[in-house]
């Protein structure tokens, strides 16, 4: 009985490692953001935290050795879009004054970076 627990306990940790720690991560990030966001910018940040997530625990399960490139830049993706929609300023500062960003221009940005990443991806 004590293998088929083991057994049991091997395919349940994956589901929680690949997709509970980018919930876990964007829910602390969503609950503690000033700022008022929408479902689809949550989603949209949840998704570039997962497929980065997602590709480097694949890369370190099938124990290859070198950089995990691809994790690396959907990291990099998600620090630099997503992570600003939580904790960064919804502002630029330009030549000719500090103007403030639309919402619908943030979601087109977490959007157009989500598909470079998918398409990085495939």
């Amino acid at each position: 009985m004590p293998e088929r627990t083991s057994i049991l306990r091997k395919r349940t940790w994956p589901v929680f490692l690949y997709t509970g720690v980018p919930i876990v991560i964007t829910a602390l990030l969503w609950a503690t953001t000033p700022h008022e966001l929408s479902f689809l910018q949550i989603i949209a940040a949840f998704s570039l935290c997962w497929i980065a997530w997602g590709s480097y625990q694949q890369w370190r399960n099938e124990g290859r050795i070198g950089i995990p490139l691809f994790a690396l830049i959907a990291g990099v993706y998600w620090l630099v879009y997503a992570l600003p929609l939580f904790c960064g300023d919804h502002g630029i500062s330009l030549v000719t004054g500090y103007h403030l960003l639309s919402e619908a221009a943030i979601t087109a940005s977490l959007y157009l970076a989500l598909a470079g990443v998918l398409s990085l991806w495939i």
